[in-house]
């Protein structure tokens, strides 16, 4: 068993396969019910774990949603800030980065990379759920970008819909927490959004979610938009 394993019981105990690199503590709790799909592949795990349900809600667990779920609100304009740009492309690469989406017809170009968040402390989504190196060099490229010229953003996907703001995780990753000031100081265009989920079904919520800079901050700056 590994970190990428749940072992869930029903009818039959079965292996999933968890696509997400959180600890996610809070919420892989002895008795919690997970939502499965059966995946298209051989091996022991044959089923993705894809949803959690917590308290009387549903969080995404399979990260791999969230990139899906941007991609269908670009390619159907409702996500309004980065309606000037496109087409968009997928899985871009910038020097020795990758970055999940990128426009890059006409002068300025737009770069987007998505993240997925499932802990909330106090209200706030908070990101990183575990130290991510990956993502601090995201943030440090877009900063780059951002003093170029470019259009460049991250967009963090809340996989849950009981998020009142969203902010860095300081004491999980105290570098992530300095590039997201400086990316705000360079204009990186940081962005939250909430999901409704269910087993039914997960949408992602048009409305912005306000950014709350620090840990124990009482402002919250609200989520900025490209022009």
């Amino acid at each position: 068993m590994n970190r990428f394993v749940l072992a869930c019981s029903g009818p039959e105990e079965v292996l999933a396969f968890l696509p997400n690199t959180g600890r996610l503590q809070e919420l892989l709790v002895p008795g919690a019910a997970i939502g499965l799909l059966p995946a298209d592949r051989q091996g022991k795990t044959r089923w993705d774990a894809q949803i959690v349900q917590h308290g009387t809600g549903w969080v995404i667990l399979d990260n791999r949603l969230t990139m899906t779920l941007v991609g269908q609100a670009l390619a159907a304009g409702t996500l309004a800030a980065w309606q000037p740009y496109g087409p968009w492309r997928a899985e871009v690469p910038c020097g020795r980065h990758r970055f999940d989406y990128a426009a890059l017809q006409g002068e300025v170009q737009a770069w987007l990379e998505v993240k997925a968040v499932n802990l909330i402390i106090d209200g706030v989504a908070r990101f990183p759920g575990a130290p991510s190196v990956r993502a601090t060099a995201h943030l440090r490229q877009l900063s780059t970008l951002a003093r170029a010229g470019h259009a460049a953003g991250m967009i963090f996907v809340i996989g849950r819909d009981d998020a009142v703001a969203c902010g860095p995780h300081r004491p999980m990753d105290p570098a992530f927490a300095d590039a997201w000031l400086d990316a705000l100081a360079t204009g990186v265009r940081l962005m939250a959004q909430r999901c409704t989920v269910s087993p039914t079904g997960i949408r992602l919520l048009a409305e912005p979610v306000p950014l709350c800079v620090e840990p124990g901050s009482s402002d919250a700056a609200q989520a900025q938009q490209p022009p």
